[in-house]
């Protein structure tokens, strides 16, 4: 007797039967709905065509290991976590799904050297590489191949993994030989296949989270928006770090002159942070640089084996910032900062810069530029005043002003040397006083002047005017 959906269609009349078959469809569909939106939501994982796996000849010429992946070496992981039955077992040619799970995860950056060894007899026209796909993706991606390492059987290549952005995602791994060279680029599993001489098993590589680091203190600056925070010659720069520092890697500080005049060259700091967050000294006076007031900082972070030198007198060029910067993990915002002399100075008159400790006399025009800096803003109704005294006749007050640039610095445009012009020289120096010494008898500004706390070392000035007349009656004299 006939049974089931044909012995009942059989039975029915032929308008009938097409209304059973239609329910039969309907059903069908809605199941196959059903499951697509419970694979949709996660529920139920979709049925996935297996990948290719890459088949390792019979007879290897040549034996591949991967030894190391950054500054993670396998042979020290691998005793560490792999079980004794392990370790004696042959390895794999290949890493299916469920090898996954029994591979340990090397962490990496986005660039990292691979390095492997290889064993056996060289073949003819072989090429190492070392490939990399997505984990159980379907395309190897090939780079450039590998350069060995001396004369011994270690190779060594720079690898990518992924993108800069692939941060947490997986990889596999393997150092291959090739019959010749490969073109660079997506490769397919089956087409790898024709073209192996020998192969590696896989290594799951994942991207390490890259932490967050940003400068928050400049000093005592707390930095909010576009503040142009002050510094000193020495001044402490906190960093604080958002997620975890790999231990091979640490953060540094590196300082760049912008102002007055811009170079392309920076200056790492000696100091690194090792563990997270915390403060890293700034020097902002080294050699070549004592000119500068204005400073841009970049926090960083960097493998210790790919560290930018540090604390070098010249600073590194731009091309070397650049080709250590591939390796940065992270990188902050870049900060700008300014200079304040902490002392108050006279910089330069005319065009004669004022080191300190200056014992020569300036020779400049009966009106003459002069610029200098204080430590700290004026308090209100204070004024830089720059005064003029010679070892013998009354002084006098050659300019003043109440305006700070950047950074504390003060010009006082044309000072007026004139009433110098018939001495030898003269003494200048600059006070800071809410006083005007101009309304003061001249007799008593000596006394008022060694009586002012807020004033500059004294520089010693002669005008030109005197040179040149000296200089015309030393050649009457010799006539």
């Amino acid at each position: 007797m006939e049974t089931g959906l044909a012995s009942i269609t059989r039975a029915l009349p032929r308008k009938h039967v097409q209304w059973a078959r239609q329910i039969q469809r309907r059903a069908v569909l809605a199941v196959l709905s059903i499951l697509a939106v419970l694979a949709t939501f996660g529920l139920i994982k979709p049925l996935a065509a297996a990948q290719p796996r890459v088949s390792a000849p019979i007879d290897q010429p040549v034996s591949l290991e991967i030894t190391s992946i950054g500054t993670t070496s396998l042979s020290d992981q691998e005793g560490q976590t792999a079980s004794p039955a392990r370790r004696r077992s042959p390895q794999p040619s290949a890493v299916t799904r469920g090898d996954d799970q029994l591979e340990s995860v090397v962490l990496a950056g986005f660039r990292e050297p691979v390095e492997f060894m290889a064993r056996g007899e060289w073949p003819l026209h072989a090429v190492p590489y070392v490939l990399v796909r997505q984990q159980n993706g379907q395309y190897w991606i090939v780079q450039s191949d590998a350069s060995r390492v001396g004369s011994t059987g270690v190779f060594l290549a720079d690898v990518e993994f992924g993108k800069s952005g692939d941060l947490g995602q997986r990889f596999e791994v393997r150092a291959i030989l090739a019959k010749g060279h490969l073109p660079r680029g997506e490769l397919l599993t089956s087409t790898l296949n024709r073209t192996l001489l020998s192969t590696s098993r896989s290594m799951i590589v994942q991207r390490r989270q890259a932490p967050i680091i940003a400068i928050a203190r400049v000093g005592k600056t707390d930095l909010y928006g576009n503040v142009l925070a002050p510094v000193k010659l020495q001044t402490p720069v906190e960093i604080r770090a958002e997620g975890a520092l790999p231990p091979s890697h640490a953060i540094g500080l590196a300082v760049q002159p912008v102002e007055p005049a811009w170079t392309d060259r920076r200056w790492v700091m000696i100091d690194v942070l090792r563990s997270g967050s915390g403060s890293i000294v700034g020097h902002f006076g080294m050699e070549a640089m004592h000119d500068q007031y204005k400073f841009v900082l970049t926090a960083f972070v960097a493998p210790l084996k790919q560290f930018p030198p540090q604390g070098q007198s010249t600073g590194i060029t731009a091309a070397e910032w650049i080709k250590y910067s591939q390796w940065f993990l992270a990188e902050a915002t870049p900060v700008r900062v300014i200079r304040w002399e902490g002392a108050f100075k006279i910089l330069s008159v005319g065009r004669v810069p004022i080191p300190d400790e200056f014992r020569a006399t300036v020779r400049c025009a009966e009106r003459c530029e002069v610029r200098g800096a204080v430590p700290g803003p004026l308090k209100v109704g204070e004024k830089i005043w720059l005064l003029a005294y010679p070892n013998q006749g009354e002084p006098w007050v050659a300019a003043w002003t109440a305006h700070l640039d950047e950074g504390g610095r003060w010009n006082l445009g044309l000072a007026d040397f004139a009433p110098g012009a018939s001495l030898d020289s003269f003494e200048v120096l600059a006070v800071i006083s809410t006083e005007n010494p101009a309304k003061r008898a001249p007799l008593s500004l000596i006394g008022w002047l060694q009586d002012q706390a807020q004033r500059t070392s004294p520089v010693t000035v002669a005008t030109r005017q005197l040179l040149t007349g000296s200089a015309t009656r030393q050649r009457t004299r010799d006539k």
